[in-house]
């Protein structure tokens, strides 16, 4: 192999070795990039969110204050709750929750948390890009800041789209039921081991980005199919429209609930529109950024940096 000719004299004695990943860089899960290009995205989907299950690592639901659901780590309550009758009247709901059950998961949270670590990958590859400048050409000087721009637009556009569906989700009147989706036999939250399994599989394929694995985000597209069946909770849903409310407020309720489903569909949109933003960023960077000259062939190594 070639080496770069403004290659540093460690890098020109050992023939482009691997260069030591940056702090906090998270390479691809293994196994999980070939398999894409063979068995199909969706296929890939379904394996990740079943390791997740199987080995705990997924990243599950976090509760808060705003969240309608007790504490992490706090008891669930497993007795009556207190809900509100058609007629207003307080009665008493078997199994149900402490604090009542929100119907929409915040992807508004997991949207902007995924698109600042985005960002950050892509302004940590320009950092790169500068402390190699003396070697490059016209066009890689170029290159890196017209595609940091495009990707810094794609993050306000996320960003918006994310405070629009938290205003939405977050509704006082509609966001929570009296209760939601019953307790497993393990007594867990079946639509929180969801939605965490989710969002352990959107993280790792979006680590994909830049690298020669990425697919477009087809496998992205894959998951937003059957989106809102992930991230929400369809029997807080039913309960809150049909035994929480009076009758009067199910117009109102519906309308809600409809704006907030279709911008938690156009969130995600968002989320793959940055990926592939990301993704054309760190493919155009990655000569300038490692030493490599234009046209020649850089190690998958360097792609995931």
């Amino acid at each position: 192999m070639r080496v770069p000719e403004n290659a540093t004299p460690e890098r020109a004695a050992e023939g482009h070795k691997a260069r030591k990943p940056p702090v906090g860089s998270r390479t691809p899960q293994p196994g999980l990039l070939p398999l894409q290009s063979t068995v199909g995205n969706s296929a890939v989907v379904q394996m990740v969110r079943r390791a997740g299950a199987s080995t705990g690592t997924q990243d599950g639901h976090r509760h808060g204050a705003d969240c309608g659901r007790p504490p992490a780590g706090r008891p669930v309550q497993r007795t009556a709750a207190s809900g509100v009758g058609k007629a207003g009247a307080a009665v008493q709901r078997a199994g149900g929750h402490a604090q009542g059950e929100h119907i929409f998961n915040a992807l508004d949270d997991l949207a902007v948390k995924c698109g600042t670590a985005l960002s950050d990958r892509v302004h940590k590859r320009i950092e790169d890009v500068e402390a190699n400048r003396a070697g490059l050409t016209s066009s890689q000087k170029v290159s890196a800041p017209v595609t940091m721009w495009n990707v810094d637009v794609h993050v306000r556009s996320l960003r918006e789209a994310a405070s629009r569906a938290n205003e939405l989700r977050d509704n006082d009147r509609f966001r929570a039921a009296s209760r939601g989706e019953p307790m497993n036999a393990n007594g867990e939250d079946p639509n929180s081991i969801r939605y965490g399994q989710f969002t352990t599989t959107v993280r790792q394929i979006l680590r994909t980005c830049g690298t020669p694995q990425w697919n477009d985000g087809a496998a992205l597209l894959a998951l937003r199919d059957d989106l809102i069946a992930t991230v929400t909770d369809q029997t807080a849903r039913r309960v809150k429209r049909d035994e929480d409310l009076p009758q009067s407020a199910r117009a109102d309720f519906d309308t809600w609930y409809d704006t907030t489903e279709a911008q938690m569909t156009a969130l995600f949109t968002e989320i793959i529109g940055i990926s592939r933003a990301v993704h054309t960023a760190l493919v155009a960077t990655v000569h300038a950024a490692f030493g490599f000259p234009e046209g020649e062939t850089v190690p998958d190594r360097y792609h995931a940096m």
